[in-house]
Order: C-alpha cells, then structure tokens, then sequence
C-alpha cells in the first residue's frame, strides 16, 4: 500500500471518529434535554420550600422564595407576621407546634403558567387552633395546650400564590391569605398561670363555709315587681331568641329556665346561647332589679358547650349559698371536669354577690403504653388553681352536693363513681325550650 493511500485511510477513520463524536454528544445532550424539570416541577420544589418555611417559623427563607426588596411593604408584612419575638415567649412552644402542622394541599393541575407567570391556588392544612383554644375555658398549662393541639382536628384555608420568572428562577410575586393562616400569633388560650405556694394550702379555711343562720327572704319591695321582671325576661329572652334557638338546634337540649334562684321574692332568667363565633355556647343568668326597675346579666359563664367536643356535659344547682355550674370538656386522652362556685348569699353584701369565689378540677389524663398495651390513667385535683389530693376533692365535692337544694338543669350521664352522683337525688326545676319559655313569660303577663 502507498503511503498516500495510507494517510487517506487514516484521515477517513478521524472524520468517522469527530462525527461518532458529534452523534454521541448530540445524544448525551438530547437525554439531559429530556430530563430537565418542567416549570410545574420547578414550582412544586419552590412550594415545598415554602412550606418548609412556614413549617419553621423561618420568615428569612420565606422572603429568599420572593422577588421582593426589604423595603417592599409586602416584604416588611411577612417579616412581622412571621417574627415570634413580638409575641409573648410563654407563648412560643404553642405557636411552634401549630405552625409544623402547616401543609399545602394542591395537584399539579392546580399550577397554571402562562408565558412568565404562575398561579397556584391550595388549601392550607393545618390544626384547628382556634377549637383548642376557645373549646375550653381554660388549660392549667401550655404544655397542656400544646398536647391538645398535638391530637386536634385539622382545619382548611383557602391559599393561593402568584410567581413571575426572573432569570430562569421563579419567585413568588404575591401570597394571598398568610395573615389568616398565622392568626394565632394575635390570640392566646385560656392558661391559668399562678405561683406556687411555698407552704402547703390549707383549704379548709378557703372552701366557702356551710352556713345556718339565714333566714328566709319575706318577698319583694314593691307589689307589680314580679309583672314587671316577667315582661323585662320576655323581653330578654326575645332579644337573644336566635342564638338561644342555636343551641337547641347544634346541642338538642332545652336551654331557657326560670326560678328564684337568690332567694329574694323574684325569680332569675337564665338560658344557653350560642356565641357569635358559632364555636361555644355560654350560660347568662339575669335579675331584675327592683330599684332600678329593668333586668340585667348578672352572670356569663362561657364554653359551657363547645363544637366539636361531644362530651360535653353539664349540670346546674344551688347550694343554700352558692349557684355551682359543673361541666366537662376534652376528650378521651385529656378530660376536665370543673365546678365553678358563685356567691348567691346569704346577707345583703351586694358587691360580692354572683362573683365566682371557688374552683373545684380534675384532669384525667390517658394514655397508651406500647409496651404493655395497656391504657395509663393519671387524674389531678385542684382547689382554685393549686392541686389538692383526691381525698380533699371529694370531701368537698360531697359537701357541696350535700347541701344542694335544686337542680336547675343537667346534661351529664353520671356514673356511681362520680363525686357529683347524688345529684340524681336532689329535686329538678325542669328547663323549657325557647317556643315554651316565651309563650309560658307571656302567659304571666
């Protein structure tokens, strides 16, 4: 062979190999091609990092997801709704565990890019915080809060976010909703906070004593005050007939009575309303005042029932001295039974009158030991908001119920074991529903 024929041969064999090359690389490159994410995938990523960053209460890695400058006023929003130092540091633990239940709930298809532009609209997952801190009327710590939040429901809020693409990234240009969702850092639940005594609490002298010297009431002042106090309840019970109807409807009981609960001659008013925020209802006691010629609330006890917490119950009676109000809430894993204590008499001391002077509690606590299988049961007592032991709880209790003259209205299945279960025993004034009380008010006038 010549040697020009070689070098021929040679030259081919090297443009065969540049264009293999060629081919390979144009290959390599095509299968990268194939596999780079899509802007759906791209904005997926950003919104799991979004919610990574809700989840850690981190408002800086929040505002790195965004297109916005410090001094923007969307910029400043987030970083002061996001800011955990201007809430209270007690606090803290709560909002930190109601903010890593935070989740959005969104497909694919719910992303809609046009040319440089995304939308996506989401629900945010989340606890529903507020059946925990309004379904209760009162925890005796956070760390009872945060247990509660730890095992409640989940709620929904509607979220959407709006990005732009800058520089082959996209930024989130616009969150709607966020301050809805962080809502919580501007409420609190109820937490009885106290110091602890440094000696032990002697509760016989702050147990409110039995006493035999009162005599009773002759009957009113004036002789029409009894026509007159039933037209103001007439009048009362009409104001308030929506939220009243509201309770019969949502907790099917009968939620309006009437009866002399002090003792002076004219009868009281109380009923169960709903609240406003559809959440709780509260029980309102109203007087007449014979001197000032009108009926007036002279109690309000709150979350006497509550949505979402079936076990509910409650039972009210009077003691010769006091209008005791006993109701539970929680659930099976934290449940609470508490007795609230209001003056009612003897004496004509009108300044302590209807003010609540006792507070009798017990928690139960259970929980599942996944070594032995087996349920743990734990209780607490308390007297006011010091713990007490078992033995001094239902000493007093029975005392209390001991001395009980009536029963204004009940909705509780007692069991032999409860200190409250004589009550069965004690005489009942019977509720009416609101149809019955009005046409029964109306008959008396």
């Amino acid at each position: 062979m010549s040697a020009e024929k070689g070098d021929r041969k040679m030259n081919l064999k090297r443009v065969i190999s540049v264009v293999l090359s060629i081919a390979i690389l144009a290959g390599l490159a095509s299968c990268t091609d194939s596999k780079k994410k899509t802007d759906e995938e791209l904005i997926e990523d950003v919104m799991s990092d979004y919610e990574d960053a809700l989840k850690s209460f981190d408002s800086g890695d929040v505002l790195k997801l965004t297109n916005w400058d410090d001094d923007d006023k969307k910029y400043k929003e987030v970083e002061e709704l996001l800011d955990l130092s201007r809430c209270d540091k007690d606090l803290h633990d709560v909002y930190k565990t109601i903010a890593s239940t935070i989740s959005l709930d969104f497909d694919t298809d719910d992303i809609r890019v046009k040319d440089k532009k995304a939308t996506v609209s989401f629900k945010y997952k989340m606890v529903n915080w507020q059946g925990v801190f309004y379904g209760s009327s009162g925890y005796n710590s956070y760390d009872e809060v945060v247990y509660s939040l730890k095992h409640s429901s989940k709620s929904r809020i509607d979220g959407k976010l709006t990005f732009v693409l800058e520089d082959g990234e996209w930024k989130i240009f616009k969150i709607s909703n966020l301050e809805q969702v962080f809502e919580f850092t501007y409420e609190c639940p109820d937490v009885w906070t106290y110091t602890y005594p440094t000696d032990p609490v002697t509760t016989t002298t702050t147990v409110p004593e039995k006493t035999t010297s009162w005599t009773e009431p002759s009957g009113t002042d004036f002789p029409d005050s009894y026509e007159k106090a039933v037209k103001a309840y007439y009048d009362v019970l009409e104001m308030n007939r929506d939220a009243i109807m509201d309770v019969e409807n949502d907790y099917d009981i009968d939620p309006v009575g009437l009866y002399d609960i002090d003792g002076n001659g004219l009868p009281e008013l109380y009923f169960i309303s709903e609240e406003e925020n559809d959440y709780s209802a509260t029980l309102h006691v109203y007087e007449y005042g014979e001197y000032r010629g009108e009926a007036y609330e002279v109690l309000a006890v709150p979350n006497v029932f509550s949505m979402g917490q079936a076990s509910r119950n409650f039972i009210i009676y009077v003691t010769d001295d006091h209008l005791v109000v006993t109701y539970t809430y929680g659930e099976d894993y934290i449940f609470h039974v508490e007795s609230a204590l209001y003056y009612i008499g003897p004496g004509d001391n009108f300044t302590s009158k209807w003010n609540r002077d006792a507070r009798f509690a017990r928690v139960t606590f259970t929980d599942y030991d996944p070594e032995t299988g087996k349920e743990i049961t734990t209780c607490l007592y308390y007297l006011h908001d010091y713990t007490i032991d078992e033995s001094t709880y239902r000493f007093q209790m029975d005392d209390i119920i001991s001395r009980t003259k009536i029963v204004l209205g009940r909705k509780f299945n007692l069991s032999p074991d409860d200190p409250e279960y004589d009550i069965l025993y004690k005489p009942s004034n019977n509720m009416m529903n609101y149809e019955t009380a009005s046409e029964y008010l109306n008959s008396l006038m």
